[in-house]
């Protein structure tokens, strides 16, 4: 039951992490709070799920399914259910936000896990409700776009009831809580060195493990990829590609100071403003995402000590749109971390999935966001005037990295399931040091949050940055073929349980991003770029 629970939760919490940092350097200094919006304002439409009401209603779809000849009632029923999912989630993505807002406010930290609590449970009594209409023998049809037939023997267990499983979600969403909660206390002890958090967070981590399997490391995130592929694959890009990282990093350094460089130009007030000056100029579906994003308000921007310093896009369904946040830090290009984030959002409103059948397919989804910010590199020059050039080499370095971190880390992870049973938290440590090499100097074991709350998810950002750089070469030397490119990119949903990225792409014309042929492609797309500078 405990992956059941998991997979429920990480289908909601992966919409709230599209788009976080990957690797993030938290001991930079941050700035005093700005004033945030009202409160109240924030929350209007901020309604909860109420369980006795959703379980109700999940027992009224129980009784109707024994009429005969109730087909309108019962898709009623259930439409009923699916509005509850939809209010649950809007009020999970809103009490985030107010987290966001105010990061160490203890109110708002329990409002949060109250909504994230109440969205599994509405999510686990409709699923059991939806169960057991699959399993009704006049009205199966109705039911079946919705299960999951691996779990359906649990939901239709005689001895389980919607008391009983509110009860088991419970507690196996504390079992998860606590051991977050657990390792984030660990990683931010200021009396611990590193050493000691490592070993600490090492413990936690084989005990995460415990879940898993390495048969099915991946199917969590919809992948037709294995980890052995990609540990082959991370080989080929170490051996075709990441040999010219360094002289990106050259040339990016020759071009000015880094200090300089990284400084912000654009005010947060303006950031999507600015967006939507140039958006205009890519194509007229861009540009509605662009004005509506302004129109609806659904744009938030933070800055300060006391707020999350990392930036995502999360689904409202309730409101059929989404919601951005933005962190900004006076030492980083909050900018692009803006286009970032509106390429989540605008890819989002393609993707008609309904709520309750959201899944996680990141591999997807990162493209759409890293892609976004490939098409604005056409406009570098108007935007950042004399830093054009080492922008586009750092947009490029970044992408690079993601690729480079992505797969190092894909193989630990994956390396240290396979020996879970026999590893102690020193072997842990000692693999991890193994495989990052230097990075683990500068990005030590316990650094990484992501391998401790979303277990495989990590090489998503170097499988996604290795497909967005297709349209690296377009953007510079074909803008209106990158465009092409990235609306068909745009249009496939990320969200959908039947999509899969190699598949996707290559319906869509794209080349397999695992070749050697197309890594190689991209080896010469950027040495024809470096030698043009």
């Amino acid at each position: 039951m405990k992956r059941r629970i998991f997979t429920a939760l990480l289908a909601s919490l992966m919409l709230i992490s599209a788009g976080s940092c990957s690797f993030r350097d938290h001991s930079q200094p941050l700035f005093p709070s700005q004033s945030r919006d009202d409160e109240e304002e924030r929350n209007k439409g901020y309604e909860k799920a109420d369980m006795d009401e959703v379980n109700s209603q999940a027992e009224k779809l129980l009784d109707d399914l024994r009429i005969p000849d109730n087909e309108d009632m019962i898709k009623e029923d259930t439409e009923n259910l699916f509005h509850s999912v939809a209010l649950a989630y809007e009020a999970y993505t809103m009490s985030h936000l107010n987290y966001c807002l105010d990061w160490y406010n203890e109110k708002a930290e329990q409002e949060y896990d109250d909504c994230a609590l109440t969205y599994s449970l509405v999510y686990e009594a409709v699923t059991y409700a939806l169960s057991h209409g699959y399993a009704s023998e006049e009205y199966s049809d109705l039911f079946s776009d919705y299960i999951n037939e691996d779990f359906l023997d649990y939901y239709n267990a005689p001895s389980l009831s919607l008391k009983r499983l509110e009860g088991y979600t419970k507690v196996d969403y504390e079992l998860i809580d606590e051991r977050s909660d657990k390792y984030y206390e660990i990683r931010d002890n200021d009396k611990l060195s590193d050493s000691e958090k490592n070993l600490k967070c090492a413990e936690i981590y084989l005990d995460i493990l415990s879940e898993y399997d390495a048969d099915t490391f991946y199917d969590e995130y919809y992948r037709d990829y294995t980890p052995e592929e990609i540990i082959e694959v991370g080989r080929s890009v170490r051996r075709n590609l990441l040999l010219i990282s360094d002289d990106v990093n050259r040339k990016y350094f020759d071009k000015a100071d880094y200090g300089f460089l990284r400084r912000s130009d654009i005010k947060p007030d303006k950031l999507f403003s600015t967006i939507q000056e140039y958006a205009e100029r890519l194509s007229p579906e861009i540009a509605e995402s662009a004005s509506r994003i302004i129109e609806t308000g659904h744009c938030y921007t933070a800055k300060g000590d006391d707020c999350y310093d990392g930036s995502y896009t999360a689904a409202l369904p309730l409101s059929d749109d989404y919601l951005v946040y933005i962190y900004c830090d006076d030492n980083d290009d909050n900018f692009r971390t803006a286009v970032h984030e509106f390429g989540h959002y605008h890819a989002g409103h393609f993707d008609k999935t309904p709520i309750y059948s959201v899944v996680s397919n990141n591999d997807i989804a990162e493209i759409q966001s890293q892609g976004m910010e490939l098409l604005f590199m056409q406009f570098y020059d108007e935007i950042y005037g004399k830093k054009a050039d080492a922008m586009r080499l750092d947009q490029l370095s970044n992408l690079l990295f993601a690729i480079e971190s992505g797969f190092l880390v894909g193989e630990f992870e994956y390396t240290v399931l396979k020996n879970r049973d026999t590893y102690t938290p020193e072997d842990v440590i000692r693999c991890y040091n193994d495989i990052m090499g230097g990075y683990a100097r500068d990005f030590p074991f316990y650094y990484i949050d992501h391998i401790f709350v979303y277990p495989g998810y990590y090489i998503s950002y170097g499988v996604s940055a290795l497909a967005a750089l297709d349209l690296f070469d377009d953007v510079l030397n074909d803008p209106q073929t990158a465009i092409e490119k990235y609306s068909k990119l745009a249009r496939i949903p990320a969200n959908d349980q039947n999509v899969r990225l190699r598949e996707a792409l290559a319906g869509d014309g794209f080349p397999d991003i695992f070749s050697d042929e197309y890594i190689n492609s991209l080896y010469d797309d950027i040495r024809r770029y470096l030698n043009s500078l």
